[in-house]
């Protein structure tokens, strides 16, 4: 956060306006997100404003709720990844197959090349958790125009307190053919 303090919404001198508290926020928090901080919201962020110390200015103190769990304050990287296709009326997988560091279960026969599936995977085994690479992702899987939908789940590898890795299920069903 402080090596991109200049890219902060405020500056010394700035008037006070809350909209804008508000959108530091979500910057904050795409910033997290975008560096590992799977488990961080808005929320989490708290203004303190002391209007006594100068008459007519506003000192401001930007800082975390206390007491947030463990898992939000620290960085999250990607475990294994896994691909469900689900069939055309939502059947569930029935078979599966590992291609790279990817697991695929398919539903009746594999009706797409595994390459293709592993070619629209922003976020690898080992990377940092980050929300931009996980919406680019989503974003190639809905630009196959195969799926009807896809979703993705993570879930921590272990329950151990110093687990940091984040296993990924990514859910599609396959769009009825024309």
């Amino acid at each position: 956060i402080q090596s991109n303090n200049n890219s902060s919404l405020f500056k010394k001198g700035d008037n006070f306006n809350v909209v804008q508290l508000e959108a530091e926020r979500q910057r904050i928090t795409s910033l997290l997100r975008n560096n590992g901080y799977y488990y961080f919201r808005p929320e989490f962020i708290i203004y303190q404003a002391d209007t006594l110390i100068k008459p007519g200015k506003v000192a401001l103190r930007v800082s975390t709720q206390p007491g947030l769990p463990r898992n939000v304050l620290r960085p999250w990287k990607v475990g294994n990844i896994s691909v469900h296709l689900n069939g055309y009326n939502n059947e569930p997988p029935t078979d599966s197959i590992t291609y790279k560091n990817m697991t695929i279960f398919y539903e009746g026969k594999l009706r797409v090349r595994p390459n293709v599936l592993y070619n629209q995977l922003r976020l690898h085994t080992g990377d940092l958790y980050s929300q931009e690479l996980q919406e680019k992702t989503q974003t190639n899987f809905a630009n196959l125009g195969i799926f009807r939908y896809s979703e993705m789940q993570y879930t921590p590898k272990d329950t151990t307190h110093r687990c940091d890795i984040l296993n990924l299920q990514i859910n599609t069903v396959y769009d009825l053919p024309l």
